[in-house]
């Protein structure tokens, strides 16, 4: 299995760098051999998006929940997933103590782990933000992203959007 993180600001480009095929979005995340773990995905309701920052934490470990899942029965049983499959944890990931559950699980079961940084202008990301984040949160977490040293162990790679 190949497990990949995606980081970045709100309104950068990941969940559209993600789901991306042949020019076209796809909305099932199980399709095409991979599943897409993210925060956002607490949040929606059959009426759209409803954000509640005061459920980000259940939200997060919702998500870490869900891909311990696909993490320990791939491992369990190999023959769950196609040969190939990709696991996508589709989060802002701004700091190394945010990745780094994920990481973990992810080498502990040896797995082959991919981290990409999607750097994009904040003017630019602020304009796309669908989340409503504060334009003053998005320069922080801009920040914290160029502030970033990854152990040498992780394979990162950076991917400039706009």
């Amino acid at each position: 299995m190949r497990v990949v993180i995606l980081c970045g600001i709100p309104g950068s480009g990941k969940s559209t760098y993600i789901i991306r095929r042949d020019g076209r979005l796809e909305k099932d995340p199980w399709i095409l051999g991979r599943k897409i773990v993210s925060a956002d995905h607490y949040f929606q309701t059959p009426y759209g998006y409803k954000f509640n920052p005061q459920d980000l934490p259940e939200a997060h470990n919702e998500c870490l929940r869900q891909f311990n899942n696909v993490i320990f029965y791939g491992s369990v049983d190999p023959t769950r997933y196609s040969p190939g499959f990709v696991l996508v944890v589709d989060n802002t990931n701004t700091t190394i103590p945010e990745i780094a559950p994920y990481a973990a699980l992810a080498l502990a079961y040896g797995h082959t782990l991919e981290i990409i940084t999607l750097l994009c202008d904040v003017d630019l990301a602020f304009k796309r933000c669908i989340h409503g984040v504060p334009r003053k949160s998005i320069e922080a977490m801009a920040k914290r992203l160029a502030d970033r040293e990854f152990p040498h162990w992780w394979n990162h790679r950076i991917v400039k959007v706009s």
